[in-house]
């Protein structure tokens, strides 16, 4: 959109949202009281709920035919061309639109045919996006918070400019986790030496770090390089020219939920690829890319099961993206055996929302008969092999070392026998073979089983 254009233009409207008059029936819905009786509004007021979303609805349906060469934030317009007579064309265009719908500007706050403009605390020009320098300054010159409030601002003013800091979120980990507190948990608030060095490190990434973006070019290929600690995630969108240099487009970093930080290191280095891609999507939806990550297991995470859940979830929510390749970061190494070697069997999923967050049914579990502590006390003898069925593929396994609490003393054979036996029983059985009872039995090798909910999981268990 805005990449690679010569000419930018930024029109300010003059207080916006008083150009906007509301109808007379909903007049009384702005009603507010004064010493000297209720006044209600007669245009949009600033500070009502519903005054951002309503403006801006007003303006990018007004502005939708030049939607292909402007950007409009609330009052704010931009305009953007290729070339001094196209940009001049455009700039009519907008114009005749708003003197149409009878909108009046600010022209103090109004710059017209320049080749880099400042719009949103960003300058913008031919060549990339960088902080605008005013806001960099202002950071810069903050002192040491030494409150609650003076914390939230500092870490709400450079957050808008996270874009631009490798791994802002794993530095900023001392910070947030003592901004942001409720009122009741304002007095929480402490500033010590993790949190000032913090800060300055904060404050250190915006005078050496390159705070430059450019703008992705068709032409190259894109690159997304990503990490995963213990708490965060990062990652950075790039492109390599003909003559090896690298082009930042976009860094992005993030804490991970407390319950996703417990996982294990296959499993969030996964999570960190899908958290990245789909802050990525703008850019990666449509095109092809290459993944580097530093955890080699998942290097073939896209050609071959890797028998844990959470990882093969997430391998098929990325086919939807033109993943090209995953490398890894260090040598060569034997990965695929490594990758299969390491989770040889599926792991329970104690989060249910990470199951609804990727949009995938979990499998049914099953369960073999359920003992209780009074019938193992029971038991005097111990057998010498436990046949039990196995929750992976279904066969029957042989356990020749004896288990340290034995089954029931009948098999599956003999629970079978009895259902068929007694009639209750086959009523349920043949009300399920009429479809019936489908979501609540199923009938597996003439046994009969009762599905039971727990949560997003489904429990299978012989039905007894």
């Amino acid at each position: 959109m805005v990449g690679g254009r010569r000419y930018y233009s930024k029109l300010d409207l003059k207080s916006g949202y008083f150009q906007i008059p509301i109808k007379e029936d909903d007049k009384h819905k702005t009603a507010f009281i004064t010493t000297h009786g209720l006044f209600e509004f007669n245009v949009l007021a600033q500070g009502l709920k519903n005054s951002p979303p309503s403006f801006q609805r007003i303006m990018s349906g007004l502005l939708l035919p030049c939607k292909k060469f402007s950007i409009v934030y609330l009052d704010d317009i931009l305009i953007y061309s290729d070339n001094f007579d196209q940009h001049l064309q455009h700039v009519n265009q907008v114009l005749a639109i708003l003197n149409k719908h009878k909108f009046q500007l600010n022209p103090p706050k109004c710059e017209i045919f320049r080749t880099s403009i400042d719009y949103l605390g960003h300058t913008i020009s031919n060549d990339g996006v960088r902080p605008l320098q005013e806001r960099i300054e202002k950071i810069l010159s903050l002192p040491q918070p030494i409150s609650l409030h003076q914390a939230n601002a500092f870490i709400g003013s450079i957050g808008w400019y996270r874009k631009f800091i490798k791994n802002y979120a794993h530095i900023a980990v001392p910070i947030s986790a003592v901004t942001n507190l409720t009122k009741a948990n304002k007095h929480k608030f402490h500033w010590d030496q993790d949190q000032r060095e913090a800060f300055d490190k904060l404050k250190e990434a915006l005078i050496t770090g390159p705070l430059f973006l450019t703008y992705p070019d068709d032409k190259l290929s894109l690159t997304l390089e990503i990490d995963a600690s213990d708490n965060c995630i990062g990652c950075v969108l790039f492109q390599e020219d003909d003559n090896g240099q690298r082009k930042n487009i976009y860094f992005h970093s993030q804490m991970l939920p407390k319950p996703q930080r417990k996982w294990p290191t296959i499993e969030k280095e996964a999570l960190a690829i899908y958290y990245c891609v789909l802050r990525m999507k703008l850019y990666l939806l449509g095109r092809e890319f290459t993944v580097y990550t530093d955890h080699c297991p998942l290097r073939d995470m896209q050609l071959k099961p890797s028998n844990n859940r959470r990882v093969d979830r997430i391998s098929l929510i990325l086919q939807q993206y033109n993943i090209k390749q995953i490398h890894h970061l260090s040598g060569k190494c034997n990965c695929m055996a490594d990758y299969l070697s390491r989770y040889p069997r599926q792991v329970e999923d104690d989060d249910n929302s990470v199951e609804e967050d990727f949009g995938v049914v979990p499998g049914i579990q099953h369960c073999g008969a359920v003992i209780t502590r009074a019938q193992a006390k029971a038991q005097l003898t111990i057998p010498d092999t436990v046949i039990v069925e196995s929750v992976a593929d279904q066969s029957l396994v042989v356990n020749d070392q004896p288990p340290r609490v034995a089954g029931h003393v009948f098999d599956v054979t003999k629970i079978a026998d009895a259902q068929k036996q007694d009639s209750f029983y086959q009523e349920q059985i043949h009300k399920l073979q009429q479809e019936s009872l489908k979501c609540s039995f199923e009938l597996k090798g003439d046994i009969l089983y009762k599905i039971i909910k727990r949560g997003i999981a489904n429990l299978k268990l012989i039905y007894i």
